[in-house]
């Protein structure tokens, strides 16, 4: 298995499956999609990965395909909507629904970002970049690969007992206040409970398997940023004051937890997505 490659080896791919694509097994090509995905997640080889990802989407095989959308989020802009409006239309409906749901992803990330783009301004502030936007149900700190192993099949059981819901994003706040902000937050109106529902049974999941309990409650937010400045900007508490109260900004389908790894870099923290478990 592949697990990760240097430039020299995805340019080597690339001239392979340019040169004879079925020379390379079908289950070898499937890693090298996600060997693609690693590297554009480390911030390796953009040029190389983006290539190869490309002339995988149009694979022969609906499993390489579909692995292509799945990590189409990786992609810089351009080369996203190109991929995904070229998969958006594959044959396979899996393809289709996983480079679909990836176009609605961009989009109301889109939204979020302009509303965190509304706050910007005063210096003092990390933001998350967009493309990071997520819930955290849990955060596990660092796992063992065996107790990941244990993991996998109970959050697996926990999400699939609960059906897939939508949300909306509404209001933008701040803990523990907009006049002393220090995280800044969109909130969630619609489809809170069933949120926090599914976070509980995360939660559950997670302690049977031996992890100490979470101190604090879930509480639904999507981070936008958080100050890094001894004290918060004056103008940005004012920003948020001014912010219209309970303001919808994206309505979302919830349809899978991710177990996402976080690599911390002094650029930002790297997400790879390592499993995704389905709602029913």
């Amino acid at each position: 298995m592949i697990a990760a490659a240097t430039s020299l080896d995805l340019s080597q791919a690339i001239a392979r499956l340019r040169a004879d694509p079925g020379a390379v097994a079908w289950m070898a090509r499937r890693e090298l999609a996600r060997a693609a995905a690693d590297s554009l997640a480390n911030g390796e080889s953009a040029t190389d990965a983006v290539e190869l990802l490309g002339c995988l989407a149009d694979d022969a095989k609906w499993e390489v395909r579909l692995e292509v959308a799945q990590h189409l989020s990786l992609l810089p802009d351009e080369d996203f909507t190109r991929l995904a409006n070229r998969l958006a239309s594959d044959p396979t409906a899996f393809v289709r629904q996983a480079a679909e749901r990836a176009l609605d992803r961009r989009r109301r990330r889109a939204r979020a970002a302009a509303v965190q783009q509304r706050l910007r301004g005063p210096d003092g502030v990390k933001w998350v970049e967009p493309q990071n936007f997520h819930f955290t149900l849990r955060f596990l700190g660092y796992t063992q690969p065996d107790a990941l192993q244990r993991l996998v099949p109970a959050l697996s059981a926990a999400v699939a007992a609960h059906e897939a819901f939508s949300l909306t994003l509404a209001g933008v706040g701040a803990f523990p206040n907009a006049r002393r902000p220090q995280t800044i937050w969109v909130g969630v109106s619609e489809g809170a409970r069933p949120l926090e529902s599914l976070a509980g049974s995360v939660e559950r999941a997670v302690v049977a398997q031996g992890f100490s309990p979470e101190e604090r409650p879930f509480r639904a937010h999507l981070t936008l940023g958080r100050v890094k400045a001894p004290r918060p900007p004056v103008e940005l508490a004012r920003a948020l004051e001014a912010m219209p109260e309970g303001e919808e900004v994206a309505r979302i389908q919830v349809g899978e937890v991710v177990l996402m790894r976080s690599d911390l870099r002094p650029s930002g923290p790297i997400y790879t997505p390592m499993e995704v478990f389905g709602l029913s």
